[in-house]
């Protein structure tokens, strides 16, 4: 079933264009993933889902609901958590959540029942009574999480939820939204991280308003330019002559510590070992969703 349908969606800010057409649908269950560059669209088209901004065409569907007919029975469908910190920093844990509670109607029965359950979830448990100011950046997050799930939402909306996360607390926020998505929310995360985005059941790519990608990880890494890892033979030294050597062989070159990692143009590969065997160990990678994010933005 598609919980979320967006076809044909378009928005203007004045005379400047901030999403192109973009149409796309999610199943129940699923986690859609929305990547793209600063600026790409991705916060205006979480917002245009929430009902935070006015779409300028479009159609727009929530639990089989029409989001200009009836965006006051879509909201309890949705659980929105943005980009900014929005709890209250003198409240504590709890207090947080129960307000939360509160605003979406939340029985005290229910309450007890998901509250403790969301608190043991995130590892928030035993701080209950500590105040949102004092929280590590991790533990904010889960708890901006906790308070966007007190409702039961069918579709979560998340956007870089992981922005700025130590490595740890963001895997541990992953888990759960996996724990979520087997369970059948629907969840939407646009994410900066291409890791991420390989978690997700389908992914997005938006540039300058426009879907330039499209399908599961899986799909959208079927590409048909050869990604090559690079490392200096033995007494070799690179230096700018040799990059720019490399340079009209390749859509893309990046440094990984000692090694370089290069998406060569299409049917290259052949040319390029030839005339860079006597300089470079070289090996065919698998590409990663990165290295087609950064194909297509070479283009």
């Amino acid at each position: 079933m598609n919980t979320v349908s967006v076809k044909n969606l378009t928005k203007f800010y004045n005379k400047q264009k901030a999403l192109d057409d973009i149409s796309f649908d999610i199943n129940t269950g699923e986690i859609f993933g929305i990547v793209g560059p600063d600026g790409s669209g991705k916060t205006t088209l979480l917002r245009i889902l929430t009902g935070i901004l006015e779409k300028t065409s479009g159609k727009i569907s929530i639990m089989g609901l029409d989001i200009d007919k009836d965006y006051e029975k879509i909201k309890y469908h949705t659980g929105y958590m943005s980009q900014k910190f929005n709890l209250y920093p003198t409240l504590t844990v709890e207090e947080n959540i129960k307000f939360f509670a509160g605003i979406f109607g939340v029985s005290q029965q229910e309450y007890n029942d998901r509250g403790e359950y969301l608190l043991n979830l995130t590892g928030l448990a035993n701080f209950k009574t500590r105040q949102a100011k004092n929280l590590s950046g991790g533990m904010k997050q889960k708890l901006a999480l906790i308070s966007t799930l007190i409702h039961k939402p069918d579709v979560l909306i998340l956007d870089e939820p992981t922005l700025g996360v130590d490595p740890v607390s963001r895997r541990d926020f992953w888990q759960i939204l996996q724990e979520f998505s087997q369970k059948g929310t629907s969840i939407i995360v646009s994410t900066s991280y291409m890791d991420e985005a390989e978690l997700c059941n389908k992914i997005i790519l938006l540039f300058e308003g426009r879907i330039i990608i499209k399908g599961n990880p899986i799909e959208v890494k079927k590409i048909d330019n050869t990604v090559m890892e690079l490392v200096l033979l033995e007494g070799k030294n690179i230096d700018d002559n040799i990059i720019q050597k490399i340079t009209p062989f390749v859509v893309d070159i990046s440094f990984k510590g000692e090694k370089i990692r290069v998406i060569l143009k299409k049917d290259g590969k052949e040319s390029f070992t030839k005339e860079f065997n006597k300089l470079f160990h070289i090996n065919e990678i698998s590409p990663s969703i990165e290295d087609v994010f950064m194909r297509e933005m070479g283009k």
